[in-house]
């Protein structure tokens, strides 16, 4: 009697597994809806994609702003203006997709409708994408692509950057970059780069003519690493990384007849810091909003030294860094001033994904003319996308 449950059991658990999968399947659908929506027309903003293979890198190389930059956008043709008629520019950030095959097709299809219902309120002058558009290197050709045809389909700017699940490997990570230079997007905006500096770090500037009023260093934070005690863990950002972030900065600096030019850094995995960011807000030492629901997944997680600090938000803070936009913990939410260089997590994008009792959609960061910026979180409620003021 036990044997023939147990049988009987197999037999159900494996229709259910059939039934799930093909509810999972991507459909010719799906793939093809957003196809051909994207209007080639020109554009009010410089962009400089490079599709061509990288070449090496040097810290002795010269900045050209007109080469070095990726995109810039003069925030005189931006979309919104403040009370007193000044424009702003603003980004409209998602993260953590996780666009992929191991999600119904009706969770799939939520999201992108939350992450519509977001991008059509808020209008903004630049959509980025903080890592983890996919969860699994296996879903570049089909899902992938279906979500940069749905990006491109607003024919507004979009620039992503690689998270940890974009493929953990370098070969995963440089074919994800093939996919974004392939020409077959009109709206992207990316930029390769020297394979030891990782996949995808570019600079984006908001000018005022010919003044940077602010840069925005797309980063990234790779995936994972063997550390020294032979364990795996989450990466960092690589030691020819630092260089080249100050040479950007030295570059833009140069650019800007010499003025200091403020710095956000968008990446996936956040900096060590994020921790005791946390830890003192909690304590009433640091100032911020929202709340954080789980662990900190910062470099060194997962590996049983613990966190890994090579100092890289100490070397960002002094060249000027106010304000460090991440993904990767997918129900943290908060925004802290720290050191004066404000740690904010993007809300996750992902669809299914609950604040206090919230569906978090994703977050904006508002730019004026002086450099400054606001962060606004965003959720998806009652069939509406609100702004709200506190996840904690």
């Amino acid at each position: 009697m036990k044997k023939k449950f147990m049988s009987v059991f197999l037999i159900l658990m494996n229709i259910i597994s059939m039934i799930f999968l093909s509810s999972c399947t991507i459909t010719d659908a799906e793939k093809t809806k957003y196809i051909g929506q994207s209007i080639s027309t020109e554009k009010n903003y410089y962009v400089n994609n490079s599709t061509e293979e990288a070449e090496a890198w040097s810290s002795s190389n010269t900045f050209d702003a007109q080469i070095d930059v990726c995109a810039s956008f003069d925030i005189s043709n931006a979309k919104h203006l403040d009370e007193n008629g000044k424009p702003l520019f603003v980004i409209a950030n998602l993260t953590d997709i996780h666009y992929s095959h191991d999600r119904s097709r009706l969770s799939r299809t939520n999201a992108l409708k939350y992450i519509t219902k977001y991008i059509e309120q808020t209008n903004p002058d630049l959509i980025t994408i903080t890592g983890d558009l996919i969860s699994y290197f296996e879903d570049k050709d089909e899902y992938l692509t279906t979500l940069c045809y749905f990006f491109d389909s607003f024919n507004i700017p979009w620039a992503p950057i690689l998270g940890n699940h974009d493929g953990f490997e370098a070969d995963e990570r440089a074919a994800i970059s093939d996919v974004f230079v392939s020409g077959e997007y009109n709206n992207v905006i990316f930029r390769r780069n020297d394979p030891e500096l990782g996949v995808g770090n570019y600079i984006i500037t908001i000018t005022n003519g010919s003044e940077i009023v602010h840069s925005i260093m797309m980063l990234d934070s790779h995936s994972e690493r063997i550390y020294p005690d032979g364990t795996k863990g989450y990466d960092y950002i690589w030691e020819p990384q630092f260089d080249w972030y100050e040479w950007a900065v030295d570059g833009l600096t140069l650019a800007n007849d010499n003025k200091p030019v403020p710095i956000s850094c968008f990446l996936h995995i956040p900096p060590v810091e994020y921790i005791a960011a946390f830890k003192g807000y909690q304590e009433g030492i640091y100032s911020g909003v929202n709340d954080n629901n789980e662990e900190i997944c910062v470099p060194g997680h997962l590996n049983p030294g613990g966190p890994y600090n090579n100092g890289f938000f100490d070397h960002a803070k002094s060249l000027g860094t106010k304000l460090f936009l991440c993904g990767h913990d997918h129900t943290n939410t908060s925004y802290i001033d720290y050191q004066d260089v404000t740690l904010a997590y993007s809300l996750c994008a992902k669809g299914n994904r609950f604040c206090n009792g919230k569906r978090t959609v994703g977050t904006t960061v508002t730019y004026d003319l002086n450099g400054d910026f606001i962060l606004n979180s965003y959720i998806y409620r009652f069939g509406k996308i609100k702004l709200i003021d506190n996840l904690a």
